[in-house]
């Protein structure tokens, strides 16, 4: 993934932590689309020209769930 300029027209959503990270590590071909100015990652998909976009502070903070403990 590579960080790109962002551009006026595009569609935004944002999400969540969980499915920013989801996204991130899918197979779907998707390229970084930071917004440092309002503290946003974002991930863009260009066949969809939809941009995911997450708060970055509530990003970093993010901790995924730990798997559950199997029993010995």
């Amino acid at each position: 993934m590579r960080a790109l300029a962002l551009d006026c027209d595009r569609r935004e959503t944002y999400i969540g932590p969980e499915e920013y990270c989801r996204l991130a590590i899918s197979h779907r071909e998707l390229e970084r689309c930071d917004d440092s100015v309002r503290g946003l990652r974002g991930l863009r998909d260009p066949q969809a020209q939809l941009v995911y976009l997450v708060d970055e502070i509530v990003l970093l903070k993010h901790e995924p769930p730990k798997p559950p403990c199997r029993p010995r």
